[in-house]
């Protein structure tokens, strides 16, 4: 029992129990006295106005705990589905949005493509300047990010140092065009005392039969393609592997 529930929990009681006094005090009895008496059929009895101060003390607190309740519900969902430093989707979230959207593609068909981007120099600022640096050139990117992408874009948070971008309803010409974008973009972020901000970047679209994990398979590899060759730049995949 939490320590609001007791407070609210005494409160009712000792509410009940001055309203109780003071229906003993005053007129309020008599009144109730007068109704018995000019309508016996109803059988009222001097318990009456405390029986009625108990039922709204009672409202009273149900709902209190029913707004606790819808509060308690929105912060499981907040923590179950967003990440706490960027506010973006998390994993666990895009997971179940990526999962969803292959199987409309494979049911109906239609096409989207996947956009993965790893911060090249993320965990070096942060073993430098500190986890809060790190966050800091983690926000820049991010809002960097969401002024090029379209309300059909998701973004989330993949890892510590890596965001994902489901594009729906694109092609891969399409989807290679904002990744060049993205990653101009990028470029042009500076970290103080440390330069510009590069990122290694993957980028493939879904192709008949695909599941949520051949895309990531196949991004993967694009990515590690694009470190391989020194960073800073991106590699489309579109064979399946």
């Amino acid at each position: 029992m939490t320590k609001r529930v007791k407070i609210e929990l005494s409160f009712i009681f000792l509410f009940n129990l001055l309203a109780y006094f003071i229906f003993l005090k005053i007129d309020a009895f008599e009144s109730v006295i007068s109704i018995v008496n000019d309508y016996e059929a109803l059988e009222l009895d001097e318990l009456f106005m405390v029986f009625i101060t108990l039922i709204v003390s009672l409202i009273f607190f149900a709902i209190n705990r029913l707004d606790e309740i819808e509060q308690i519900k929105q912060k499981v969902k907040l923590i179950s589905n967003y990440d706490p430093v960027t506010q973006l989707l998390n994993r666990r979230a895009m997971e179940k949005l990526f999962v969803r959207e292959v199987r409309k593609a494979n049911q109906r068909g239609g096409c989207f493509s996947v956009i993965l981007i790893e911060l090249d120099q993320f965990r070096e600022i942060g073993m430098l300047q500190g986890a809060c640096a790190a966050n800091n050139m983690l926000h820049d990117v991010v809002n960097t990010l969401q002024i090029y992408l379209r309300t059909k874009d998701k973004i989330a948070r993949w890892k510590d140092n890596s965001l994902l971008i489901l594009c729906s309803e694109t092609e891969t010409q399409e989807a290679v065009g904002m990744t060049s974008k993205l990653l101009q973009s990028i470029r042009h972020i500076s970290v103080d005392n440390f330069g510009y901000v590069t990122a290694s970047l993957g980028v493939t679209s879904y192709q008949p039969q695909d599941n949520w994990q051949t895309i990531m398979e196949r991004i993967q590899i694009g990515l590690n393609t694009a470190k391989d060759n020194g960073k800073n730049c991106f590699i489309t995949m579109c064979d399946s592997v």
